[in-house]
């Protein structure tokens, strides 16, 4: 048999992440496996470190068929790391925003707190010249 284990976050912003796991747990529910003991490479064998053998009758079908599933599961990871990569990238540029606003808030305080002391200054020497 096969076990899939699926690690999901509780956090709100990893909601696609975690329904893209769960939809791809859901979707591998079906794959069977066929373990084969001997494999089509042996390294260090040959000069270049392959075997020179030929494989197995009806070893090369199955082979081809696990090249297919690995393919097909090192695609849905990429499609994951690419959905992950762009949502990572609106959340730096959301904070970036953010970022930017909250300094220009700042500049503006600091420029009304100025405006402030000058009057309360100016005040004071009027209040001192009665």
């Amino acid at each position: 048999k096969t076990v899939i284990g699926a690690t999901l976050s509780p956090s709100i912003t990893a909601i696609e992440e975690s329904i893209s796991t769960l939809n791809y747990a859901q979707s591998a529910n079906g794959i069977m496996n066929k373990p084969v003991s001997s494999s089509l490479i042996s390294f260090g064998v040959g000069e270049n470190g392959f075997s020179n053998e030929r494989p197995k009758e009806g070893s090369s079908v199955e082979s081809w068929q696990e090249m297919e599933m690995r393919l097909q599961y090192m695609q849905a990871q990429v499609e994951e790391a690419q959905a992950a990569l762009a949502r990572k990238h609106l959340q730096q540029q959301e904070l970036q925003d953010r970022a930017d606003k909250s300094e220009a808030d700042l500049l503006e305080s600091q420029q009304k707190l100025f405006n402030a002391n000058l009057e309360i200054n100016s005040l004071r020497d009027a209040v001192a010249e009665e």
